[in-house]
């Protein structure tokens, strides 16, 4: 670039000229050169002459980008990223304009995160380019404008989006971490547009550049809070938050819908660099957002769309799939949905019983896989939503996790039959499990007794033969994590004697609770209190007794599962419970599957009979009615107030049988009692 020397001897260069005319030219002049640059008539010199004056200068095309010889990204980047992801990114990079929506679907380990980063990292360094952002995407100025990347975990959206861009960042040759954000302006004048400078110190969102174009990360809620208008939203792993971390389809939905809103609110449509992009990969034919993005957003003309199997990469026929690169012999496969079964097609004729679009072409590799694990091999590898049994937990693991020796439960059911007076009932079969006696007839909990509970009755819809589940629960805190922690008191099924369940002995068990046991119960809820002078009992002893239904709506039990898989909330065991967790599916209301989303169970006969076996016991399976009493618990712990004061950490080692978990009580018990002596 050549210079300029004025008579004070001060050197100007022609950038630095060109940035004064800019800023000296009336707003109205500036938005129409930006007009001008939209402008396809405008071409030759003129064409040169307004981007002189827009770009600090002019971006690196995608196909520049990509070239490891101009610094951007490393060449064992670019050497491992597959075909398709480059052909796309300069597709989408040269004509961003056209889409509102980018979605990425079908199998794993295709690429679909790597393009997303891509993307991301591109669009800082074109923004860098520009004088004046704002004006170039046509926005107010005083809009500040930002990438969202939600996922529905903060750690999960650090560890998936942001430190992987971090990481393009730190390799680059042109990207120039500084450490204070006020620094990143003065670096960036110095090295000019050729170098990306950037500092992870920032007033808000995760990045400082001298554009002020932020990085947000969000949550399952964040456009509630958020400051910074979207120029692009990446609502990503879909399925994983679906599967793995309790999130609704009902929030992702709305999610999505809002991401998409909020920043054509603020760009408009079709505007270059302007979209939201949905990654997910194959999982759940019944899926809602799924659904979405195969019956409606694949044939909208502003949706980029991208849904390959593992084999339409090619980097992977020689890799992943030689015989059928050379023969092209492969096996068919239903998919399946909610009416067909997923499964491999042995025989001819059952191609005839089964729509086409639900039959897919395996290369004859992958058999030995679709043999192994059908479902997830047909999600993973042939990139389509399996069916499956539908059910909420997928991971037993989590199930088993919830079971905790150390806390006291009943491992079956207890009788409570109508022929029996109800009175101290239940009380008399239960207390010495869950209480200590410190007086004639006085006792209380052996676990943080002054926390408040919560109760939960799933009645027995009918008195003969079914049962009927009760939990207690309460708060505690980690301090370690600074978690809130649900800790079960009790979770156990009612059933009958030889005749019906005495539900009156339900009643007399909630006063004895309070009477005999000193309980300081919050609320009592239930499905449905069938006997209306009951829940009004309960509220002449100062009770809050309300109404919660845990089949209205997926949420209560979406909350449950989201707490199972962190590990909030323990209980001692129970046989039904473990079996309940087990039969729970995700379904539909309606003959035809096609009404709102519950949690229901698995058909077939129960049994109430349990000899011990914790392993290998049916008692319930096929029946909901203990792991609904947790989950209406739960509901009402989780959607009150009360914050708990009680240590989880200290309240585990008092009921610990190790050795060094009780020396460290006395320890601690030492050191109060030296302290306040």
């Amino acid at each position: 670039m050549s210079n300029i020397i004025v008579p004070n001897k001060k050197i100007i260069t022609l950038d630095q000229i060109i940035d004064k005319k800019y800023e000296n030219l009336p707003k109205d002049s500036k938005q129409k050169l930006h007009d001008l640059l939209l402008d396809p008539n405008i071409q030759g010199d003129l064409l040169l002459k307004v981007k002189k004056l827009l770009y600090v200068k002019e971006p690196p095309t995608p196909e520049e980008f990509l070239d490891p010889r101009n610094g951007w990204l490393k060449r064992g980047t670019v050497d491992d990223m597959f075909t398709w992801v480059r052909d796309a990114f300069i597709e989408l990079m040269t004509d961003s304009e056209k889409y509102n929506v980018i979605s990425f679907y079908g199998a794993t380990r295709i690429g679909k995160s790597m393009l997303s980063r891509l993307i991301i990292y591109y669009t800082h360094i074109f923004i860098n380019h520009l004088r004046d952002p704002q004006l170039y995407l046509s926005v107010s100025t005083d809009t500040n404008l930002c990438q969202y990347f939600i996922c529905f975990n903060i750690n999960k959206t650090k560890q998936l989006l942001m430190s992987p861009v971090f990481k393009f960042f730190t390799k680059s040759e042109r990207a120039v971490r500084v450490r204070s954000k006020d620094q990143v302006l003065a670096k960036q004048k110095e090295l000019g547009p050729d170098y990306f400078v950037y500092s992870t110190a920032a007033t808000t969102g995760q990045i400082t550049t001298s554009k002020n174009f932020e990085i947000q990360l969000g949550n399952d809620s964040p456009l509630s809070y958020i400051g910074a208008d979207i120029l692009q939203a990446f609502v990503t792993e879909i399925a994983f938050f679906i599967e793995s971390e309790g999130a609704s389809e009902t929030q992702i939905f709305r999610l999505f819908t809002d991401a998409v809103d909020r920043m054509q609110a603020t760009m408009g449509l079709r505007k270059k660099l302007a979209f939201v992009l949905l990654d997910s990969s194959a999982n759940n034919a019944d899926s809602l957002i799924e659904k979405h993005i195969l019956n409606e957003l694949q044939y909208q003309d502003d949706v980029y769309f991208v849904n390959k199997a593992r084999w339409d990469v090619i980097e992977y026929h020689k890799k992943l799939f030689p015989v059928w690169k050379e023969t092209g012999e492969t096996f068919n496969v239903c998919t399946g949905d909610g009416t067909h079964k997923s499964k491999i097609i042995e025989h001819e004729q059952e191609l005839e019983e089964i729509p086409k679009d639900l039959i897919v072409s395996v290369p004859i590799d992958a058999k030995p896989q679709f043999k192994a694990n059908l479902n997830k091999s047909i999600k993973d590898i042939a990139g389509c939503p399996a069916s499956n049994e539908n059910r909420l937990i997928q991971d037993y693991e989590l199930i088993d996790d919830l079971f905790v020796n150390y806390l006291p439960n009943i491992d079956g059911l207890i009788t409570a039959d109508s022929a029996s007076m109800p009175q101290r009932l239940i009380w008399d079969q239960v207390y010495h499990k869950f209480f200590v006696k410190y007086n004639l007839n006085n006792y209380m909990l052996k676990r943080a007794n002054t926390e408040p509970r919560f109760l939960h009755l799933d009645f027995a819809y009918a008195t003969k033969g079914d049962v009927a589940g009760i939990t207690c629960l309460h708060k505690e805190r980690d301090f370690t994590t600074s978690e809130t922690k649900y800790v079960t008191d009790f979770a156990f099924t009612i059933g009958p004697g030889p005749n019906e369940i005495n539900l009156s002995a339900l009643e007399e068990f909630i006063y004895d609770l309070v009477n005999l046991g000193h309980v300081h119960i919050h609320t009592v809820s239930a499905d449905s209190f069938q006997n209306k002078q009951f829940e009004q009992n309960l509220k002449r002893m100062n009770i809050n007794a309300k109404t919660i239904s845990v089949d209205r709506t997926l949420d209560p039990y979406l909350l449950f599962v989201n707490n199972l898989f962190n590990r909030h909330i323990i209980t001692g065991k129970n046989i039904f419970l473990k079996n309940n967790l087990k039969s729970l599916l995700r379904t539909r209301r309606g003959k035809d599957n096609k009404g709102s989303e519950i949690i229901d169970h698995t058909d077939g006969e129960t049994n109430n009979n349990y000899y011990g076996d914790w392993e290998n016991s049916e008692c319930g399976v096929n029946a909901k009615d203990c792991s609904d009493s947790m989950c209406g618990a739960l509901w009402s712990a989780y959607n009150s107030e009360t914050v708990p004061s009680t240590d989880f950490i200290i309240e585990n080692k008092k009921l610990s049988s190790d050795k060094n978990d009780r020396d460290d009580l006395v320890k601690q018990a030492y050191k109060r009692i030296h302290k306040f002596g």
